[in-house]
């Protein structure tokens, strides 16, 4: 549990001020961050071939034309990276993040440039009025939203949160289930934008709306 990890992390820093932290306390060991701070191996992306690497500088020092499509190819399998990194959490080979947990939701579609996540608001969800509160709401629309964008984001970038904003249409039933959908609008070097819906899973109504843009970093050693 990462809030007993934690407990434990700042108990022993307060009796070890100045000593080293031990490898089963070091931050590089929770997986739970995104990105992950610990090697993660994707199996399903291969890397291109000798022959397409001499083809492809060939073709870049001579000019040709087909260097475009061959850029293509490259983009590609760099994107599919965050793909895959989005399956492995659906099928559970990594864990989702915990809030997912504390609220209820889970990942159940990933492909490139849309992301899909399920949930059902519990009373533990509920304002002091007694209905879902908003903020259950923006976390499944941030979630997906943010996720979608993810899915586009090169390999070896970061990206997070720079504002979104929802709108509540109408509001969800306790207990019931609901997909929010999360859409790319673009994904450029520096910037994605995504729109996201929540809808019943068996109605299908439309019961939230929202839209986001996400900052695109690439980490400095």
């Amino acid at each position: 549990d990462i809030r007993l990890r934690f407990k434990k992390k700042v108990e022993w820093s307060l009796v070890n001020v100045n000593d080293s932290i031990p490898s089963q306390l070091t931050i590089t060991t929770w997986e739970q961050f995104r990105p992950p701070l610990k090697p993660i191996e994707l199996e399903t992306i291969n890397n291109v071939s000798s022959e397409f690497k001499d083809r492809f500088l060939q073709h870049i020092r001579t000019g040709n034309p087909a260097q475009r499509e061959q850029l293509g190819v490259i983009k590609g399998k760099i994107l599919s990276l965050s793909v895959e990194f989005m399956k492995k959490i659906q099928n559970g080979d990594l864990p989702i993040a915990p809030i997912a947990e504390a609220l209820n939701y889970n990942l159940v579609s990933v492909k490139s440039g849309e992301v899909i996540f399920r949930g059902v608001p519990t009373f533990q969800s509920m304002n002091p009025i007694g209905t879902v509160h908003g903020g259950w709401y923006g976390t499944l629309l941030d979630s997906a939203m943010a996720c979608a964008i993810m899915t586009k984001v090169n390999k070896g970038y970061l990206y997070t949160t720079l504002e979104y904003k929802i709108n509540i249409i109408k509001a969800i039933p306790l207990d019931m289930e609901v997909d929010t959908i999360g859409t790319t609008t673009h994904v450029g070097r520096s910037t994605g934008t995504a729109i996201g819906q929540i809808i019943g899973s068996e109605d299908k109504k439309i019961y939230a709306t929202g839209s986001t843009t996400c900052i695109i970093m690439k980490p400095t050693k």
